[in-house]
Order: C-alpha cells, then sequence, then structure tokens
C-alpha cells in the first residue's frame, strides 16, 4: 500500500509540475513566435518599390541638371509583342529608342538594311557616356538633398529585401530604372 502511495504522490507532484511547467513552455513558445515574422509577399514589396521609386523619380527629375536625365515611366510595346509593359528608364534611352524607331519606318518605307530594330544591348551601348553622365548625376543630387538620398537609401533597403525573396526575379519588368540598377548589386 505504501509504494501505491508513493507512486500516486509520485504522480502528483508530477502533474503538478507539468501543471507549471507547460503554460510557461507555451509563453516563451509564443514569445519566440512573436519575434520570427514570415517573409513579406513578393506582390506587397514590389507595391512598396513603385511607391517609393515614384517619389524618388519625382524628385530627382526636379533636382537634376538636364531633362535628358529625367527617368520616366510610360508603357511601351515591344516589337513583334501584342502586350505592352511598364518601362522606366532616362529621357535619353527614350530618345535613342524613339531614334531607333524612327530609323526603322524609314528603313521599311525604302527597303533599306535599315529595316531591322536595334537590339537593347546595342541601344545601351549607344548611350554609354549618358549613363556615366546620369550616375555622377545621381551621386551629386544625392550629396546635394539628404531628402533624395533618404529615398534613394529606402529604395535601395527594399530592393534588397525584394532580390533576397526566393520568389524574387532578375530583371523584373515590374521594377523601374533605379531598382534594376540596384538589383545589379545584390545578385
Amino acid at each position: 500500500m505504501k509504494t501505491q502511495q508513493k507512486r500516486h504522490k509520485g504522480l502528483r507532484c508530477l502533474c503538478l509540475s507539468l501543471c507549471v511547467l507547460l503554460p510557461l513552455c507555451a509563453s516563451v513558445q509564443a514569445s519566440a513566435a512573436e519575434d520570427v515574422q514570415p517573409p513579406r509577399k513578393v506582390s506587397a514589396i514590389l507595391k512598396d518599390i513603385k511607391r517609393v521609386e515614384a517619389d524618388t523619380n519625382k524628385l530627382f527629375n526636379q533636382l537634376n541638371s538636364s531633362n535628358d536625365y529625367d527617368l520616366v515611366c510610360y508603357a511601351f510595346k515591344q516589337t513583334g509583342s501584342k502586350t505592352r509593359q511598364r518601362i522606366c528608364e532616362p529621357q535619353f534611352m527614350k530618345n535613342a529608342r524613339n531614334a531607333d524607331a524612327q530609323r526603322f519606318v524609314n528603313g521599311t518605307r525604302q527597303g533599306t538594311d535599315l529595316a531591322v530594330p536595334q537590339s537593347d544591348a546595342i541601344l545601351q551601348g549607344m548611350v554609354q557616356d549618358e549613363m556615366a553622365g546620369l550616375r555622377r548625376e545621381l551621386q551629386a543630387v544625392s550629396k546635394e538633398s539628404p531628402e533624395f538620398a533618404a529615398l534613394m537609401q529606402q529604395l535601395q533597403e527594399l530592393v534588397k529585401e525584394y532580390t533576397a525573396h526566393d520568389k524574387a526575379r532578375n530583371n523584373d519588368p515590374a521594377l523601374g530604372f533605379l531598382s534594376r540598377f540596384m538589383q545589379t548589386q545584390y545578385r
């Protein structure tokens, strides 16, 4: 009988211990779960990137020294495609695309070998000097305007978060010019 009483006493102690420890363990697990947050959805990150990039572009366009450096966004239909996509790029790149499109149209009308549009790589090669000027202009405006520098920092953090996400796409068409430019730094 004493053996049974010892067992019951041991079980009661075990039950009391469990009753005290289980809520403590649960509260520790709950606080640990609160500290670990799941990554944000890619769509939420992209939405924030578009918003911050629009603000950054607007401010940069007001502060830069040349309209050719203005960052513009527009709907663009690639030759041979029926779908339009959003393009954000410097004005000088848009001007180069327009000049190439005009060259293409004139070549088609005249039946010359100019009837082939230039690839993006060729167009980018044609505006290398302007791109270097844009980099210098971005640096100058960042030094002169704390507000612009803060927006660039915020955009950089968002791009870093997007690039680290497992569902991020390299050169995502949803990203604007500055975001794609920054994304190359984190890949």
